[in-house]
Formats: C-alpha cells, sequence, structure tokens
C-alpha cells in the first residue's frame, strides 16, 4: 500500500524551514554559488556577486539591461532563496511589479536588498549581545 506525502497542518512549519541563520545568509560565497551577471544569454559582464552586500553594490555599478535580463527571468529571487537561504528577501523581490524597467528598478532592488541587510545586521548584533 502507498503512502500519500503528508502537508503541513500549518504554514508555520514550512516558515520555519525557510528561515535561515544570519550568518548563513550574510556569507560569502565560492565562485560556484556566486551571481553572475549576464547582459543576455550566451553574453556574460565577467561581474559576480559573492555576498549580499556585494550584491548591493554590484546591483548599482552593473548595466541596467542585465538588471532587466535577470529580473525577468526571476534570477535573483531564485539565488536568493536558493543559494544565498533568504525566502524573506527573495519573496520581497518577487513581488516588485514586473514592469519595473530601467533606474526605477534599479533604485527598487537596490532599496529592498539594503534594507534586507540593515535588518539582518540587526538581527546579528542582537544575537551576539544575548551570547
Amino acid at each position: 500500500m502507498s503512502r500519500k506525502p503528508c502537508a503541513p497542518r500549518s504554514g508555520t512549519r514550512r516558515a520555519k524551514q525557510d528561515v535561515k541563520p544570519t550568518a548563513t545568509v550574510l556569507r560569502t560565497l565560492s565562485a560556484g554559488e556566486a551571481f553572475h551577471f549576464y547582459r543576455a544569454i550566451g553574453q556574460p559582464l565577467n561581474t559576480s556577486a559573492y555576498s549580499l552586500a556585494d550584491f548591493t553594490a554590484k546591483i548599482a555599478s552593473v548595466e541596467v539591461q542585465s538588471l532587466e535580463f535577470h529580473f525577468q527571468r526571476r534570477d535573483f529571487e531564485n539565488w536568493i532563496r536558493n543559494t544565498i537561504g533568504d525566502a524573506e528577501l527573495a519573496l520581497a523581490i518577487s513581488n516588485l511589479n514586473r514592469e519595473l524597467r530601467g533606474e526605477a528598478l534599479r533604485n527598487e532592488l537596490n532599496r529592498i536588498v539594503k534594507d534586507r541587510l540593515a535588518k539582518l545586521a540587526a538581527g546579528a548584533t542582537k544575537q551576539e549581545i544575548q551570547r
């Protein structure tokens, strides 16, 4: 007799599984885990982000065509969720208006990631104080 997989009874169990320790989210990644920016398929910019802080710096400087390319493909949110391990930030990016383009897109991405970094840094400081 085969058994059907059971879904959690409430959303809280799943949400707790998606929460990664702050140190994990803020870590520096290897070259294989880094986010590699492209202008389009087959057109790498030879620019990579190795952490969320580095990602913020690259958002501010990479050409906007690359931001639009990755945003439309949902590359940013997938990398942040699956590699960085921050489901909350991935969701915030996912919820951005898909019609955003140009500097408006750059500004929104920059704002969201910087806000999240500040929140994570504040949480890390609280954890260090409580030890």
